[in-house]
């Protein structure tokens, strides 16, 4: 350590005997007043209110105690304080290493004297990832449990969360496997309250196109082309069957409430998807042409007379004509209107809505 001030020997020869206790004397000080100039910083009221004692314990197998080796250099202490600080401010481990360093309102949090280096980026991984695979539930659990005893009036009222980031024990779902998803568990609902019913819905639809043939490929096998159109085939069948689901839910007679609300909950969830993920164009087909009538209508010759009949006869009583059979002769034919063009088109990532279900495992995660 240099000292700028030119102080007599005899005093330079004591602060070098006690600079140790003279550096951490210093550092309370400088911290017990920067605490007192800001005492409603975030950090400061966190401090006050949360005890650390039980994540102490939980993470104190981080070190080994028994064995050869030096003592560990940053105490489980300390790095208990510094992922509750990563989270509390949401930084990166190399921005929690800076803000440990240089910054003292952190540092003081953390445990670090003013003097003290403080742990870099590596050292602050190895420690959450021991956490997370050791005792992966111990901050979220012991920081929810003394939230709730701390303010027991609020685990009463409603509470609102954003689930865009949050984790769900499920595998994200292709769309086409999240489209077929839903429909089966919506078929499964119908099955449980009126199999009969099912029977109707299922002989409607096309089973192959919503959910493909035992030996399909697996989608990622699929060429581009190949997926388009499978995709297309999976959407108008799954609007076909969100018809006929509809329609079962209240011929002939309505289903109870509770099996409705199921059932009604899966149809949301699958007009969410189509919304949010494909664009479905209809495009009307022309009319076929009219071709047009004639303004005279030709004339019907009569039949010639037998070679028996006198011609007299003939004149007398002409042949019957089948007038239906000579009108339907003389009518336009009126070709059958083609059927509409539909066409489904995968949004771009940029269109897509911006909470799309993962999985049906759980819809509530987007």
């Amino acid at each position: 350590m240099t000292i700028v001030a030119k102080l007599p020997k005899f005093v330079m020869r004591i602060v070098q005997a006690y600079l140790l206790p003279i550096r951490a004397w210093l550092s309370e000080q400088i911290y017990a007043d920067l605490v007192a100039r800001d005492p409603t910083h975030v950090l400061v009221r966190l401090k006050g209110k949360l005890n650390f004692t039980a994540l102490e314990q939980a993470c104190s197998g981080f070190h080994h105690i028994d064995g050869r080796g030096a003592p560990p250099t940053h105490s489980v202490s300390c790095m208990v304080r510094a992922l509750i600080v990563r989270h509390v401010c949401g930084w990166s481990l190399r921005d929690l290493e800076w803000q440990i360093r240089f910054n003292l309102i952190v540092k003081w949090f953390v445990g670090y004297s003013i003097y003290a280096q403080g742990p870099d980026h590596s050292t602050l991984e190895r420690f959450e990832d021991w956490a997370s695979q050791t005792v992966p539930r111990a901050f979220f659990d012991q920081v929810l449990e003394q939230v709730d005893l701390a303010y027991p009036e609020e685990r009463q009222l409603p509470q609102i969360g954003d689930t865009y980031a949050l984790r769900a024990k499920a595998a994200r779902a292709t769309l086409i496997e999240l489209i077929g998803d839903i429909c089966d568990k919506m078929l499964k609902a119908l099955e449980v309250a009126d199999i009969q019913r099912l029977a109707l819905v299922k002989s409607a639809i096309d089973e192959v196109a919503l959910f493909g043939p035992p030996d399909e490929s697996s989608e990622g096998r699929l060429k581009a082309s190949e997926r388009t159109v499978r995709l297309e085939q999976v959407v108008l069948a799954a609007q076909v069957c969100a018809t006929q689901v509809t329609a079962a839910l209240i011929q002939p007679t309505p289903l109870d409430e509770a099996t409705r609300q199921i059932i009604n909950t899966w149809l949301d969830h699958l007009g969410k998807v189509l919304a949010d993920n494909v664009m479905i164009t209809v495009i009307p087909a022309p009319s076929p042409p009219v071709p047009p009538i004639p303004d005279t209508l030709p004339a019907v010759e009569p039949a010639a007379p037998l070679a028996n009949e006198s011609a007299a006869q003939s004149i007398d009583n002409p042949p019957e004509v089948d007038i239906d059979t000579a009108t339907h002769t003389l009518q336009p034919s009126i070709a059958q209107p083609a059927p509409d063009l539909i066409t489904v088109t995968e949004l771009s990532k940029d269109k897509k809505g911006s909470f799309r279900l993962g999985s049906t495992t759980d819809p509530d995660a987007t």
